[in-house]
């Protein structure tokens, strides 16, 4: 990797743009920090592990991407729109998680499996900017780990967001709901353009 300034570049824009971690981080963390956070740290746990698929799986992927880039978009579009749907019916916000911690911290770990922004941006990140320049598996774990925890910075941020919003949550629950929902619409609309 000769020019570093393009791959952080498309990391940190990758993680800290609206897209499902960050907006429901937010919206989790407008009903206490403590659950935004319990959510992030999931995410970071699901991200490490798609992160690892897609860069040890990236080679024979790029061999049958045709099927299956098909497939995660189908797959991709179906989370996010049912991410929005939830968003949409969701009547408001209150002042005690609506899920227990241990629920919270596995729900962000699995959505990662699924979250077919992050499986693009793994697949982007080590396709193009990694895997021309490495190969050693050792590197590509480290690289793998660099991604996860700026991605955990994105969806953190989105949870401090959520937690520093919190009063106009509460006097716009309905509202800001909706506005996240047509947000993580546009993120699965963006996938099929």
């Amino acid at each position: 990797m000769t020019n570093y300034l393009p791959f952080l570049t498309f990391i940190f824009i990758g993680a800290f743009t609206p897209g499902p971690n960050n907006c429901m981080a937010l919206s989790h963390a407008a009903r206490g920090l403590r659950n935004g956070v319990t959510f992030s740290v999931g995410v970071f746990g699901g991200m490490l592990v798609t992160m690892l698929a897609c860069g040890l799986l990236s080679g024979f992927l790029a061999q049958h991407l045709d099927s299956a880039a098909l497939f995660m978009k189908i797959i991709g579009c179906a989370y996010m729109v049912w991410l929005a749907w939830r968003l949409w019916k969701s009547s408001g916000v209150n002042d005690g998680p609506v899920q227990g911690q241990r629920k919270l911290l596995l729900t962000g770990c699995a959505l990662q499996l699924v979250n077919p922004k992050l499986i693009a941006y793994g697949i982007t990140a080590f396709s193009v900017f990694i895997l021309p320049s490495f190969s050693e598996v050792t590197i590509l774990v480290w690289f793998a780990v660099l991604l996860a925890v700026v991605g955990f910075a994105g969806t953190l941020t989105g949870a401090f967001c959520g937690a520093g919003l919190k009063r106009i949550f509460q006097a716009h629950p309905t509202l800001i709901n909706r506005v996240l929902a047509v947000m993580v619409l546009g993120c699965a609309v963006s996938i099929i353009v």
